[in-house]
């Protein structure tokens, strides 16, 4: 028999199903939004799920902290002889780790990636009414023929509510809610919490299959969720890519300024002002995104760009510092160290870099992956004209931080000496 399939869904499902509500209950838009409510205003939980059937259980535990973002879950699955075990936790370190049947990944600087980007959002439209800052979610639903299991940021609400503004509602009393989203099969969802207390959908082959809540302890506070996760080991965890997981939160503060700008709210002319003079933040994010990216192989071209080697640095020496010594080593490290040059042989590379055709288009989908950018829509010209903004000036970050790293590897880390 095969282990149930396991889909990493870190993104929000759309899920377009006919609204159908019966006359005598509210809206199934209405009770959707009560729900997000109550999710939002939740502080925190510890919730045991069990799923049984012939031959096979389930137990998910996950346990979430909002306040101090900590987030933890524990999964096992057996089906026969088979087994399947998923850890999911973070850390006060900005590390995310996942293990999945022994195998051990962990990405690390979410947070600040989350931090950088509400940064720069600020910077470049602060008109804006500024998103609330984004919650880890945890959550496992079944499927026909296995589960899905994830985790991601988001500033809404968890993934089981999408689309369920347009599913059938079936029953609601003052406890729960009960829809059914056809896609993840009838849900129940409690009115106090925003989680799901049972869900049951179709097998492929028409049996049932259901997901019961059979444990739930309010607000235990972090140092019950960092007991769940504390024997659980990190030494040799392997770099992981987290763009995927990272993508729905950029596109959407990106998506923010363009439509900020088609708008009016933000004008065009300042928003260009503005990404030039605030490149230490976009640089920052950048850095971010390149650590979730860890082991991106579209990054690692751009980790071994060739340079020129110090000889090619020495004759620019000779040549642009008056009086100089061939032999004058320390005044050659000097200049070599010196952030004007540093500086300025970055420029020259990184404007060559930016005059080639679609520049922008191809290093976007160098950092985030095949099409991620394109998702980012403009209504007019003006947002046309604000897409390229933002994507020249995070293609000029992106570039400048990887050359400088490489120049830090081809000649040594530089001594900040002008």
């Amino acid at each position: 028999m095969k282990t149930p399939a396991l889909s990493w869904c870190l993104g929000f499902a759309v899920i377009s199903v006919m609204a159908h509500a019966d006359d005598a209950l509210p809206s199934a838009e209405d009770l959707v939004k009560e729900l997000k409510a109550a999710y939002e205003r939740n502080p925190g939980y510890i919730a045991i799920y069990q799923a049984k059937g012939e031959n096979k259980a389930l137990e998910y535990r996950v346990a979430v902290d909002v306040l101090s973002g900590l987030a933890a879950s524990h999964l096992n699955a057996s089906k026969g002889e088979e087994k399947m075990e998923i850890k999911i936790w973070n850390t006060d370190d900005d590390r995310l780790y996942v293990c999945a049947d022994g195998a051990l990944k962990t990405a690390r600087g979410l947070n600040e990636e989350v931090s950088g980007l509400l940064d720069l959002l600020g910077k470049t439209a602060p008109s804006l009414n500024q998103p609330s800052k984004p919650r880890w979610y945890q959550y496992m639903l079944l499927s026909e023929t296995g589960l899905d299991t994830g985790l991601g940021f988001s500033n809404h609400a968890a993934p089981w509510f999408s689309g369920l503004d347009k599913s059938i509602v079936k029953a609601a009393n003052p406890e729960t809610v009960t829809f059914d989203s056809k896609k993840n099969g009838v849900l129940v969802i409690d009115r106090g919490t925003g989680l799901i207390r049972r869900q049951s959908i179709k097998g492929s082959k028409g049996e049932d299959r259901v997901l019961e809540l059979t444990d739930y302890k309010p607000n235990p506070g972090r140092k019950v969720i960092e007991a769940m996760s504390t024997d659980w080991p990190t030494l040799g965890a392997k770099d992981m890519n987290a763009s995927a997981l990272m993508a729905p939160m950029r596109l959407m503060m990106f998506q923010l300024v363009i439509d900020a700008v088609e708008n009016g709210r933000v004008d065009l002319g300042k928003l260009e002002t503005t990404l030039e003079e605030q490149k230490d933040v976009t640089r920052r994010f950048i850095k971010c995104c390149i650590a979730s990216a860890a082991d991106s192989p579209t990054l690692a071209k751009w980790r071994k760009i060739p340079l020129p080697d110090k000889e090619a640095a020495r004759k620019v020496w000779l040549k642009d510092v008056p009086g100089v010594k061939v032999d004058d080593e320390e005044g050659f490290k000097k200049f070599l160290n010196s952030v004007s040059f540093r500086e300025s042989f970055r420029g020259t590379v990184v404007d060559g870099l930016l005059k080639i055709n679609d520049a922008a288009d191809k290093l976007m989908t160098d950092l985030y992956g095949e099409g991620v950018w394109k998702q980012l829509k403009a209504k007019d010209e003006t947002g046309q004209i604000a897409k390229d903004l933002l994507g020249k000036a995070v293609s000029r970050a992106f570039l400048e931080v990887m050359i400088e790293r490489r120049m830090n590897e081809a000649w040594g880390n530089p001594e900040g000496l002008d």
